[in-house]
């Protein structure tokens, strides 16, 4: 097991890089002040233009609209992403890499037709997996299908659907004469009922909206493995949130650890305070772990190993809880500059503890590790 990035790896690593510092970061602070509505149109922008990079494409074969590269290249591109722009990260993660896979790996001819437009940024996709009663210590899914016509009707609700507002396309995991199964629902489907935009605490220029499916009309993805898919699909998501995360609380471990050299107190750096270096050595060893989980989970994930879900759920979790501890701390650190609204810190912390929530709350999580692994005992 060699987990040494190959030189091509590195530099694709340096080209996402070079993007996200020149083209994203001069304005993160602007976009996340903005009013929920007049995010969209900035949004959709940021998009487009890493779409035209081919950034978007990493990870999908280039005769489908991809740049090629494989699942560490793609979720490098969310790592690098989340540390410049958590809000961007969570718009490209459900568009490209939830969305447009399920259409890639599990969809006909016609759903991959929509391959090249979602990878050159032109229209964006969506991924509804959270629901409003799903239960704490199970993966169950309560919203269901039924067969109608030469296709099929949703009906249940999704709770803070990413891209819902703007997206052209949306899958959708629901039960299927008790069986998990992947659906696609397009734009201005009947049935389809969208809530406004949600003013959030974090990932602001996100855009999400709570869904209500009223016989909602749809149409079928992976065939007879609905269920594998399901699950699979449910495991990248974790993946690519636990790589979120990690860039955030790189962010935040970057944002304290300048402001602690830089600024003195007691008339020395307040980086020798021990109590404050504690604090900056713990936030690299949950980086420095967190990043390890996640590359595990990707070797795991390529071999085909069945326990990729597993650790997808334990790096989400992990990576979401360090994010957050680690965000405080920059608040913490910086002090009174940390606390004021619009401060690197302050943002940054707020996005980390949306990411405690999205993609199953750390208690579901724990839930189901402890559910496996007493499985094994």
């Amino acid at each position: 097991m060699d987990f040494s990035p190959t030189k091509q790896q590195q530099e694709t690593r340096q080209r996402i890089r070079d993007y996200c510092r020149q083209e994203l970061a001069p304005g993160v602070e602007e976009l996340d002040a903005l009013p929920v509505d007049l995010t969209l149109e900035t949004m959709a922008d940021r998009v487009r233009g890493l779409g035209k990079s081919g950034l978007l494409g990493l990870g999908f074969p280039e005769g489908q609209g991809g740049s090629g590269g494989g699942l560490f290249d793609s979720v490098t591109l969310i790592r690098e992403l989340g540390e410049v722009c958590p809000a961007t990260a969570l718009v490209v993660l459900t568009s490209a890499s939830l969305c447009a896979h399920a259409l890639h790996a599990w969809g006909g001819a016609e759903d991959r037709r929509l391959l090249p437009l979602l990878l050159g940024g032109e229209i964006l996709g969506a991924y509804g997996s959270q629901e409003p009663e799903a239960d704490l210590d199970s993966w169950d899914l309560r919203t269901a299908a039924s067969p109608a016509g030469a296709g099929f009707k949703l009906n249940g609700r999704k709770n803070m659907v990413v891209n819902a507002a703007a997206a052209g396309v949306l899958v959708v995991p629901a039960v299927l004469g008790g069986v998990p199964s992947l659906f696609r629902v397009d734009q201005g489907a009947s049935g389809l009922d969208l809530s406004a935009l949600q003013d959030k605490m974090g990932c602001r220029a996100a855009p999400t909206s709570d869904i209500v499916f009223h016989d909602c009309a749809a149409g079928r993805l992976a065939g007879q493995d609905g269920a594998a898919a399901v699950a699979a699909l449910r495991a990248r998501e974790h993946l690519y949130l636990a790589a979120l995360a990690a860039g955030v609380l790189n962010a935040a471990l970057i944002t304290a650890g300048v402001f602690a050299r830089d600024h003195k107190t007691g008339g020395k750096p307040l980086a020798r305070h021990q109590e404050i270096s504690f604090k900056l050595a713990d936030m690299f060893l949950f980086l420095d772990t967190a990043q390890l989980l996640i590359q595990r989970c990707v070797w795991l994930m390529e071999q085909g190993s069945d326990e990729a879900g597993l650790l997808a759920s334990g790096a989400k979790c992990f990576a979401a809880e360090s994010a957050a501890k680690a965000g405080g701390w920059a608040v913490q650190v910086t002090g009174q500059e940390g606390c004021k609204r619009g401060s690197e810190s302050e943002r940054l912390y707020r996005d980390a503890k949306l990411l405690e929530v999205l993609g199953d709350s750390s208690e579901r999580h724990r839930m189901s590790i402890a559910d496996q692994v007493l499985a094994e005992v």
